[in-house]
């Protein structure tokens, strides 16, 4: 009865406000992923028309108890959801881009929305690209909203935190799906769940104190209502403006929980092949900055940067094409006084010439590299 309730009142708010949700979908074989323009992403088993087991997942964005950014309240669409005919990485993508122009109320925020599959694996990696469209330098606190639902109905869930593993997950009994969650570039520090009640979300005092909760609930059994978890990653990070921090996550579903705790496993190694390895030599300090021509150059389909810093910086390395379009970002981290190397596996690029830039704090150079295939 309560689930037709929840989707009463979710097609009611939808029609007042004249909106038509669409999404994008691709099936790995095992489980479905849709995307949809606003930033939800979900999951079901054994596809998009088989039975739904993530309601929604979808960022959040603290400033303050009166600036929390968030899907329901804020998110709007700038580029419909879709589906990259040739994916940059893995065998599925999608991609959608978001800000918070439905509420027009700050922070003012642009997210970018990159959902992967992988063909028969029961897992999708999410990364969550948040830019800070503030006029000035912002502090935020970032976390999930986290709606589970269990072979399609909600309620009566437990919410479990295996510490050992660093992994989130959800199941009603030994007979139904168990269904995982875990952040891979930050930490997991904060997990508050509690009973989902209507307008749980409608305070952003309330996201806020979630956020801000500091504890983590290593194991909540939801009602018949079924739950809601607001987890938070990370320490609290400031991001000058138009600077931007990625955030990925997998999400895996499976009928136990060594099998979602296994597939976390690929889902972390394909993280780990998709973001740049970056080597650090801190025995010797620089005296000063630099970026040294990458090496080898031209290259097929790999080459290394090398940059130093003299002092405790945030750093980013960017790659961009021809047209000023950002293909890949090595490095969007504070790091300490050192020589750095960057090994750029360009595979998914077409051959060409590429433009690299590291900015660390008023320090900005840039330089041309040849990918030859």
């Amino acid at each position: 009865m309560f689930f037709l309730q929840r989707i009463i009142i979710s097609a009611v708010i939808l029609v007042l406000a004249g909106i038509t949700v669409s999404a994008q979908t691709y099936n790995t074989g095992t489980v479905g992923v849709a995307v949809n323009d606003y930033g939800r992403v979900r999951l079901y088993t054994p596809d998009v028309d088989g039975a739904r087991q993530i309601e929604r997942i979808s960022l959040l964005a603290g400033v303050d108890a009166s600036s929390v950014f968030d899907y329901y309240n804020d998110g709007d669409s700038i580029t419909a959801a879709y589906s990259m005919d040739v994916p940059t990485y893995g065998d599925f993508e999608v991609v959608a881009q978001t800000n918070n122009n439905y509420s027009g109320l700050p922070p003012n925020v642009i997210l970018n929305i990159y959902s992967y599959g992988w063909q028969g694996e029961p897992f999708t990696l999410v990364k969550y690209e948040f830019i800070n469209k503030n006029e000035a330098a912002t502090t935020f606190q970032f976390g999930f909203e986290l709606i589970p639902i269990v072979d399609g109905a909600y309620g009566f869930e437990t919410i479990k935190y295996d510490a050992s593993k660093n992994i989130v997950s959800y199941s009603i009994d030994d007979t139904s799906t168990n269904v995982g969650f875990q952040v891979f570039s930050h930490d997991l520090v904060g997990l508050k769940s509690f009973e989902w009640y209507d307008g749980y979300n409608s305070d952003d005092a309330d996201l806020f104190a979630w956020l801000t909760y500091g504890a983590i609930d290593t194991t909540y059994t939801a009602g018949a209502d079924g739950s809601t978890a607001i987890l938070s990653v990370g320490d609290p990070i400031e991001l000058q403006a138009d600077e931007s921090v990625d955030i990925y996550v997998g999400m895996a579903a499976g009928d136990d929980y060594n099998t979602i705790a296994a597939a976390m496993k690929i889902a972390k190694l394909k993280y780990e092949d998709m973001v740049t390895s970056l080597d650090a030599k801190n025995d010797v300090i620089p005296e000063n900055y630099s970026v040294s021509q990458n090496y080898p150059n031209p290259f097929n389909p790999s080459t290394k940067i090398n940059f130093a810093i003299p002092e405790q910086e945030y750093v980013t390395l960017k790659v961009y094409n021809m047209v000023g379009e950002m293909v890949a970002e090595l490095v969007n981290q504070e790091l300490t006084a050192g020589d750095y190397t960057v090994d750029f596996n360009a595979s998914n690029l077409s051959s060409g010439i590429y433009f690299y830039n590291i900015t660390a704090g008023a320090f900005s150079r840039t330089g041309k590299m040849t990918l030859l295939k």
